[in-house]
């Protein structure tokens, strides 16, 4: 997901034309941009590593598995919502895989529990079994 993200963002299509990042609005806030999607892969990553480290080494791992899910969930939309922001109307377009992405992340933040179920068991395993 990282290539087409970040492949093109100094040539945003507006109308039928290509204009330079400098002529763009966005321009000096898509470096930034590119940079909050690196962080929000990683922390996903790692937040998915923990927690098959701890599967694997037969460890509880209920809390770290909704953890992983949840940020990982909650990141993907906020990645793939940068990257169609990067790209401008063309990021909208079946031309660029964002809008099918966009789709899919949404759904992905409701399949294996709603991320409001994720967060109770956290809770309920940071907090204690008495949480309601």
């Amino acid at each position: 997901m990282r290539r087409p993200a970040s492949a093109w963002p100094s040539r945003r299509r507006s109308s039928p034309s290509i204009m330079p990042s400098s002529a763009r609005p966005s321009g000096r806030r898509s470096p930034w941009m590119i940079v909050d999607n690196e962080l929000d892969i990683r922390t996903s990553l790692w937040l998915t590593l923990a927690a098959a480290h701890k599967a694997d080494t037969g460890q509880p791992y209920r809390m770290e598995a909704g953890m992983a899910k949840l940020v990982a969930s909650e990141a993907g939309g906020r990645v793939v919502d940068r990257a169609m922001q990067i790209h401008g109307g063309y990021g909208m377009t079946k031309d660029l895989p964002f809008e099918r992405w966009y789709r899919e992340m949404r759904i992905r933040r409701v399949g294996e529990g709603p991320n409001e179920v994720q967060r109770h068991v956290i809770a309920r395993d940071l907090l204690g079994a008495g949480l309601r």
